[in-house]
Order: C-alpha cells, then sequence, then structure tokens
C-alpha cells in the first residue's frame, strides 16, 4: 500500500513548485507535524489550496533548518524542511 504526505500550500508556493522555483516546503516544529513526519512516507501530494490540483513527487522525507520566512513573520525559526 502507498503511503502519502499530503500537503496544502498557498497557491503562490504551488506555481513555485511547479515552476522548480522552489523545492522545499516549510513547517513550523508543533506537535502536529512532529506526529505526521515520524511515519515513512512514498509520495508526497502538494495540493494547491482550495482546487483539486495537485503535484505528485517522491517523498525524501526532510530535515530541520532555520529559516527567515515572511510567512513565520521574518524571525529566524527552526522549521521542518519537507
Amino acid at each position: 500500500m502507498v503511503k502519502i504526505l499530503h500537503i496544502h500550500v498557498k497557491r503562490k508556493y504551488w506555481v513555485q513548485v511547479k515552476d522548480k522555483l522552489k523545492n522545499k516546503e516549510y513547517r513550523l516544529i508543533k506537535p502536529y507535524w512532529i506526529k505526521r513526519l515520524k511515519k515513512d512516507y512514498d509520495l508526497i501530494y502538494y495540493w494547491c489550496a482550495y482546487t483539486s490540483k495537485k503535484l505528485i513527487f517522491k517523498y525524501c522525507g526532510y530535515v530541520m533548518t532555520v529559516i527567515k520566512h515572511e510567512e513565520f513573520g521574518n524571525k529566524p525559526l527552526t522549521v521542518f524542511a519537507i
């Protein structure tokens, strides 16, 4: 059985992934994501928010990294980079 990680993203980030301008999705380190990322997945589905459009990729795991990003308040944070 194929295990799939579903991630919903804003349209602007979905387009960046589609156009190969972005290759990681960032999520805050919170209990919700800690629990989800403990599982082994085969594929990752990137869903364009509020649509049925999706991009499908092989799941290659995640790393923890420090970033500054407008979505998180432009201050350095440690996040999951999926």
